[in-house]
């Protein structure tokens, strides 16, 4: 195991969010029962009753100014960085929040497009993750038999895990999508598998 046993007591979460999507155009700010997707979002998460701090992450881009003002009416701090290098995003996030002494905290990571993302499923994730002393653990896909459907839960690492994957990947793929070189190199990871 790369990383040490360590005792995560502060929970961070993050929702990343965008306009420039391609394949839906600025999907987040689409109607959703009369509130844009990403203000349904941002309430739903901060439901979580064992997240310490949100933060709202988007590109420094002029179009995405649209979206600091959700931050705002959700009592969310605010992150912007790369529009593309999406780990370098939550990376740089999370780093701003980060206590000089240490890294002992963690994330959990939300995107803005899953308009069905339970708080009550967050926080078993987050139970889950601080019982198992994960380096990272999910609920928000189904993967590995764990029989969740796509979108309710979230996934959570230790900073020091997505602090290495920020050092140590370079492929724009891994940038892009801030987990996939978790799954590509699985064995590397003590992953939890929350079913």
């Amino acid at each position: 195991m790369l990383f040490k046993k360590e005792r995560s007591e502060e929970i961070i979460l993050i929702v990343q969010a965008r306009i420039g999507s391609t394949r839906l155009p600025a999907k987040v700010l689409r109607d959703l029962c009369g509130k844009p997707l990403v203000q349904r979002v941002l309430e739903r998460v901060k439901n979580s009753t064992l997240v310490d701090r949100f933060i709202l992450a988007i590109p420094d881009t002029l179009e995405n100014n649209v979206l600091s003002d959700f931050a705002d009416s959700n009592s969310f701090l605010l992150s912007r960085g790369a529009e593309e290098d999406v780990l370098d995003r939550l990376y740089q996030a999370a780093l701003n929040q980060r206590d000089d002494r240490h890294d002992n905290f963690s994330i959990i990571r939300v995107c803005a497009d899953n308009p069905f993302v339970d708080p009550g499923e967050i926080d078993r994730l987050i139970k889950f993750f601080r019982e198992g002393d994960f380096d990272y653990a999910f609920n928000h896909i189904p993967a590995l038999g764990n029989m969740y459907p796509n979108g309710l839960g979230a996934e959570a690492m230790k900073f020091s895990v997505l602090k290495y994957l920020w050092r140590e990947t370079k492929d724009l793929a891994h940038r892009e999508h801030v987990t996939k070189y978790i799954w590509h190199h699985i064995e590397r990871f003590k992953v939890g598998i929350l079913k």
